[in-house]
């Protein structure tokens, strides 16, 4: 829903689970809270948090994770520069960094096959993936991040009803703001950042209404090297059980025999 001056509303179904979202959505959400005092007095207490946010949205793919491993000491500027100078590297280039703290972050990551792999991507995996642990496990990323959310154009309807034996009637609905619905954000890598090819930035796990991590579904999270498409028996290895799932029978031509009861005239 857009009102009329031209911010969106989110609509969500009140439910336990939660979904990726993108860098988008959360500074989107900023930029709404920016309009009104209160909302502000929330940034200014959560500047860190939108730090992360804004180094993820204008450094990119490439720049965020090694820029946030640098803020992070986890890596220095120097051992950033050797990451980069990877872009030239192809599958069949061995690779040897100056920095033994880099070769042993690089061998740490184990891939299906080494000979598909790019060496920049698969590094910045490495990289990736200790910094969404490390923003996860030790910052209030995930509270901050929330309460932005909760505060923004983000509504909370509780349809209120009765319910007989045959028959629910609604008596009403309730409205909470600010929400409460997104109960934890976390920062994930595992949407961009493959050994194989990277794709966009950072993404977040939103969830709601109390939902833990592994409530989301795990389609989502497959496997770190893309397939060419999903199939049945990827379905049937997540969930641990042959689907259940069957095409409809095809629908009967209208006008046949068999639909009319009797042959045509």
């Amino acid at each position: 829903m857009v009102s009329p001056d031209g911010r969106q509303i989110k609509l969500s179904s009140k439910g336990k689970s939660g979904a990726n979202a993108s860098v988008v959505n959360l500074l989107r959400s900023i930029q709404e809270l920016q309009v009104a005092p209160k909302g502000k007095k929330l940034l200014e207490k959560h500047k860190d948090v939108i730090d992360i946010l804004k180094t993820i949205e204008q450094d990119g793919h490439t720049g965020a994770p090694l820029k946030l491993a640098v803020d992070y000491k986890m890596i220095t500027a120097e051992e950033a520069g050797e990451i980069l100078n990877l872009k030239s590297a192809g599958p069949n280039d061995q690779i040897q960094f100056k920095s033994k703290h880099l070769n042993s972050l690089y061998q740490s990551r184990k891939p299906k096959d080494w000979s598909k792999v790019i060496p920049l991507e698969h590094m910045l995996s490495v990289i990736a993936y200790a910094v969404a642990d490390h923003v996860n496990n030790n910052t209030n990323f995930g509270q901050a991040a929330s309460e932005i959310l909760n505060h923004s154009a983000l509504v909370q309807m509780y349809t209120e009803a009765t319910e007989s034996k045959d028959t629910i009637t609604i008596t009403g609905f309730r409205a909470v703001y600010p929400s409460d619905t997104v109960s934890g954000v976390l920062l994930d890598a595992s949407k961009a950042y493959m050994s194989t090819q990277g794709k966009g930035n950072f993404t977040f796990k939103i969830l709601k209404n109390g939902a833990k991590e592994s409530d989301l579904n795990p389609v989502d999270n497959l496997s770190d090297e893309p397939k060419a498409e999903l199939s049945t028996q990827d379905l049937d290895r997540v969930s641990g059980q042959r689907s259940s799932v069957k095409a409809a029978p095809e629908p009967e031509r209208l006008g046949s025999e068999k639909s009319l009861g009797r042959r045509r005239r």
